[in-house]
């Protein structure tokens, strides 16, 4: 009978009809930055649209003493440049893939809505695989972040 069950589990394991749990283990299909795309200095940016472009971090890793911070509710917060190459208000909003976690959060320098270059600090609830979305009147950049806390684990 044992034999069996096992034989049922890895049978439904090949078919896919078992899958693993989500967790922050789970590999993150993060975004490369485009070689072809480049801003300018005044206004970078490695991946996007024509009219919005992002400096994107595929791996985000905060270190004691290092880039980013973390707030105090736990939260991580870490820079992007976006450069806007068309007029408007820049939105951003963010998911986790890999586990449930509250939606992530932007602060966004927004002086004006002209084209030029705004800072943001996107704010990670929680490490992990992320689904990050800017807008910008009819321009739409996605891109998949991995977010690392070693804090926990010094």
């Amino acid at each position: 009978m044992l034999r069996v069950i096992v034989l049922a589990v890895v049978v439904a394991d090949l078919f896919g009809a078992i899958s693993p749990a989500a967790s922050s283990d789970t590999p993150c299909a993060v975004t490369k930055p485009s070689g072809d795309l480049r801003g300018t200095p005044q206004c970078p940016g490695d991946y996007g649209t024509g009219g919005l472009l992002v400096n994107l971090q595929p791996e985000i890793e905060f270190r004691p003493n290092g880039p980013g911070f973390v707030l105090p509710d736990g939260s991580l917060a870490w820079k992007f440049g976006w450069c806007r190459k068309a007029r408007g208000k820049l939105t951003i909003q963010g998911t986790r893939l890999d586990a449930s976690a509250p939606p992530l959060r932007a602060e966004i320098a927004q002086s004006s809505e002209k084209p030029g270059f705004s800072p943001s600090h996107l704010i990670f609830p929680t490490e992990g695989c992320w689904n990050v979305i800017g807008k910008l009147g009819a321009s739409t950049v996605s891109f998949v972040t991995h977010v690392v806390d070693h804090h926990k684990r010094n």
